[in-house]
């Protein structure tokens, strides 16, 4: 496999594909069918985003170092954390570093490392997922990070797959080049990719149920950078109300009637708190999103 395939090239090559597609699918639809395709796209041009879901301990980090890390940078700097200490041997740095990614993927490790080495700059590669509303893939993380579109539009490099890369695109010990090459959008042809994904979904004939459709824990699609992703990037976390009802309100009522509560619990809060001043400080602000 050439390794030094460059993704992004790879989406744009893709834009006459995907509006002849786009073209294609509207003549085989009635015209309401059609037209229902196109207020999608509309949404999507107006009102679209990237985001990331994030565990509190991520979302802390991000914001107290600067910058979004993906699995190879975060094990990088936790390595030389552990070799400060002396919990790691220098010379045993990498096989170290390779078992704690292989843990922290999981299942996962094989696909999604074969699919970053396939392409140039794969290591930098950080996923995240085009949103337009909503609390996002909450079972990679009950925060969701919203980024500064004006910042997304200046990254030197961004992509969008209408799956998840590492459970759709990898096959044999390979990168399948040949559908992935028709999988991808750069941020002209998203909407019409994602348009094409969900023309014949059922939730597509109800606006209200869109942003779910589009980004949630059963399916997204993909957004992908190279480019760092600073802290002075995010322009809003996204919480749903029923965890921040969970970890901030019913604990600060049962602390103010004196109620027992867990050393975690007392935890869990404090952290909490840390988070909204940290948010607070940087004019970052957090949204309490109303989702069952």
């Amino acid at each position: 496999m050439n390794k030094t395939i460059e993704l992004f090239e790879m989406a744009a090559q893709n834009s006459d594909f995907l509006r002849e597609e786009f073209l294609r699918i509207k003549e085989n639809k009635s015209k309401d069918e059609a037209d229902l395709l196109d207020d999608f796209c509309k949404k999507l041009d107006d009102g679209w985003n990237i985001s990331a879901n994030v565990s509190d301990f991520a979302l802390a980090d991000w914001l107290n170092k600067g910058c979004f890390k993906n699995v190879y940078d975060m094990k990088e700097e936790q390595a030389d954390e552990l070799i400060k200490i002396e919990l790691v041997d220098p010379a045993d740095k990498d096989s170290e570093k390779e078992a704690a990614i292989k843990a922290h993927l999981g299942t996962f490790f094989e696909r999604r490392t074969i699919f970053d080495s396939t392409f140039q700059d794969g290591k930098k590669l950080k996923y995240l997922a085009l949103n337009i509303g909503g609390s996002g893939i909450d079972k990679y993380g009950h925060y969701c990070v919203i980024i500064d579109k004006d910042k997304v539009r200046n990254y030197s490099s961004l992509a969008f797959i209408k799956m998840d890369s590492a459970l759709n695109y990898v096959k044999d010990g390979q990168v399948e080049i040949d559908q992935l090459k028709y999988d991808l959008a750069n941020e002209e042809c998203m909407p019409k990719l994602a348009a094409i994904k969900h023309e014949s979904h059922p939730d597509l004939n109800e606006s209200g149920k869109w942003e779910l459709m589009l980004c949630g824990n059963e399916d997204y699609v993909e957004a992908v950078t190279i480019d760092n992703i600073l802290n002075d990037h995010i322009a809003s976390v996204r919480i749903k109300k029923a965890l921040y009802n969970e970890i901030y309100i019913d604990m600060l009522m049962k602390v103010f009637k004196n109620e027992k509560i867990s050393r975690y619990e007392r935890y869990r809060l404090n952290f909490f708190k840390d988070i909204l001043a940290d948010l607070k400080k940087r004019n970052i602000n957090p949204e309490i999103v109303n989702e069952n």
